[in-house]
Parts: structure tokens; C-alpha cells; sequence
């Protein structure tokens, strides 16, 4: 419900996928003009037999089982897999089945069952493999029953959210392997955006979907949290390693990048959401190659985790324009 009224779409697929919760770990909605119609995992779904079906507990028990946090490090295992090569994720599938509704299934009886079966891929295949495959795996599945959905329905937009859809990799794929013209992830996918979920539903059943649909409006800015800029700044000075920029602060940046430095964000409110948009950044110049490994292990983070290339919107022509300016002066 978050998804949908935050997008621009008046019509689109509402899909969600997550762990499990009440019995559910996949859900699809069709939106038209804010009347909304629950093609799949519906309240009826929460007297039926308990389901052993959740791609996204098998991902988790992958993390586990290549040595990481579950239901922390799963980002650890997406960016691991781009270093190996999926080689089980065929034997993986296989253990799965998406009818022709779109509602995914799996045979393996118990979760315990599950678990065992990525210990033992873990096993006998490289982390780097391993965590391909299990990449690979979980892309197919919840496109093809996203696909399934879109041409059942019609749509051509999608709205995603839940734990899964904090799978970079598997955003991009809905767009590359499915006919969805246009995807729109809820920037709160995880458990975090329950909340808010649950607040639109009774509006929604209070005031009627024409109303609600009259008040739905774009999220433009996900600067929601809290900002702690005062005790940064006071727990900051305690380091003398650290210098902290108060004026000029994209001006200050550019040039400390330019310089090789490593440059931390921290402006004013937090985003709401896993992803980091800017106002809680590590940043630094990527011409030399070595600053991924540095940083790493600088943030005791693994060796292989990558940084994501990031430029702020509202900054972008200023940091091109000083970045140019900069370069000039330098070379007079």
C-alpha cells in the first residue's frame, strides 16, 4: 500500500516478497485508480496450511551458511556473487515451481530441510560460487512470477517492496527481465516500512479508495529520520583524525576528493530506508583502485564489498562545475 501511494502510477502490479510473516511471503495486489484488487496471498492465505516456500529464507540461510550474519549481511552475499559463477543455481531452481498464477512454490518440507541444503551447496562449492548461485537463483524465480502476474493482469508497472527488493541486483533484473516498463522499489522495503503500510491500509478503509487515491502524492524527499548533528559534531572533535567541514561543504568535498582523501557525509536528518542517499556517505575518488581495498579495511568491511558510484541530485551540477573549475586552476 506504501508503494502504491507514493508512486506515480494509477494503475500497476503491487508484488511483495519477503521472509514470512502470517503464513505470507509473497503477495500480489492490481491497483486501478486507487480500487485495489488481491490477486494472491490475501487474508484467506492465514487459514491455509503453513507454507514452506520463502525464497528469500533460502538467501538468508545462504548468508548463514558462507559464514556472515543472517538478516544482516544478505548485501554481503550480493556483492560477493559478482566474483563467482552461478553454478548450482539451475539445481537450485529446480527445488522450486512457479504455476501459472504466478504463486511460488517449493518442495522441500521443512525450513530445516532448506537450511541443510544451502549448508551443503556451501560446502561443496567456492563462497564466490556459492553466493552466485544463489543470486542467480533468486532473480529467476521472482521474475518469472512477477512476469506471470504482469501478463495476467496487464499491468505495466510494478511496485515493489519487502525484505527482498533490498536485493539491488534483483531491482534491476525486474526491468531487464520482465516486460514492466517501469518498477518503483518502496524505499523502506523492509520490515521498517511495516508501520506505515499498516497506517495507509485503515485509511484506505476508513476514507474509501476514491479519497485516498485523491491524496496519494510522489515522495520526493526520504530525508524522514532523526538528525544528530549537534552530538556528531561533539563526539567528532574527541578524534583528532578527524577535521570537520561546518561552511563550503561541497566545495570542501570536491577539493578533499581531488586530493585522494576520504571524505564522510553526515547532514543533517537521516534517510528513511536502508540506502544511503547522501546524508550518511562515505565517499572518495575512485581513480586509483586501491582506495576500495583501503577504505575496507579502514571499516573493517570484506575485502570484496564494492563501492557504489553516487552523486547527489541536488549537488550534481555544483560538484561538476567546481570539480571543472578546480582542475582548471590546477592546470594554470
Amino acid at each position: 500500500m506504501a508503494g502504491l501511494f507514493f508512486s506515480e502510477f494509477d494503475d500497476a502490479l503491487i508484488y511483495t516478497a519477503d521472509g514470512i510473516g502470517d503464513n505470507i511471503s509473497y503477495s500480489a495486489s492490481l491497483a486501478r485508480c486507487g480500487q485495489i484488487e488481491v490477486l494472491s496471498g490475501g487474508d484467506a492465505t492465514l487459514l491455509e496450511k503453513y507454507k514452506v516456500n520463502s525464497v528469500g529464507h533460502l538467501y538468508c540461510y545462504f548468508t548463514d551458511a558462507l559464514g556472515f550474519v543472517r538478516h544482516r549481511h544478505e548485501g554481503k552475499v550480493t556483492g560477493l556473487a559478482a566474483f563467482g559463477k552461478p553454478i548450482a543455481a539451475p539445481d537450485i531452481v529446480s527445488h522450486f515451481t512457479v504455476n501459472a498464477n504466478g504463486e511460488i512454490s517449493c518442495d522441500f518440507p521443512t525450513y530445516e530441510a532448506m537450511y541443510q541444503y544451502a549448508c551443503d551447496v556451501c560446502k561443496r562449492l567456492s563462497r564466490e560460487d556459492a553466493a552466485a548461485s544463489i543470486q542467480e537463483a533468486t532473480e529467476k524465480l521472482i521474475c518469472d512470477a512477477v512476469e506471470k502476474f504482469l501478463r495476467a493482469s496487464g499491468a505495466k508497472a510494478v511496485v515493489v517492496s519487502g525484505g527482498i527488493f533490498a536485493n539491488v541486483r534483483l531491482n534491476r533484473a525486474l526491468l531487464e527481465e520482465t516486460s514492466a516498463q517501469s518498477v518503483f522499489v518502496y524505499p523502506a522495503m523492509g520490515d521498517e516500512g511495516l508501520v506505515l503500510g499498516g497506517c495507509l491500509i485503515y485509511l484506505h478503509q476508513r476514507d474509501g479508495a476514491e479519497r485516498w487515491h485523491h491524496n496519494r502524492y510522489r515522495l520526493e524527499r526520504l530525508y524522514l529520520g532523526r538528525d544528530y548533528t549537534k552530538a556528531f559534531k561533539e563526539v567528532a572533535r574527541k578524534y583528532p583524525g578527524i577535521s570537520v567541514a561546518e561552511g563550503r561543504q561541497v566545495e570542501k568535498a570536491v577539493e578533499l576528493l581531488i586530493e585522494g582523501k576520504v571524505v564522510a557525509i553526515y547532514n543533517g536528518r537521516m534517510e528513511f530506508g536502508p540506502r544511503a542517499l547522501g546524508a550518511r556517505t562515505i565517499m572518495a575518488s575512485p581513480v586509483q583502485r586501491e582506495v576500495n581495498d583501503t577504505i575496507n579495511k579502514r571499516l573493517e568491511r570484506s575485502e570484496f564489498m564494492p563501492f557504489a558510484p553516487v552523486v547527489l541530485e541536488e549537488h550534481a551540477k555544483a560538484v561538476f562545475d567546481i570539480t571543472t573549475a578546480t582542475r582548471t586552476r590546477r592546470a594554470s
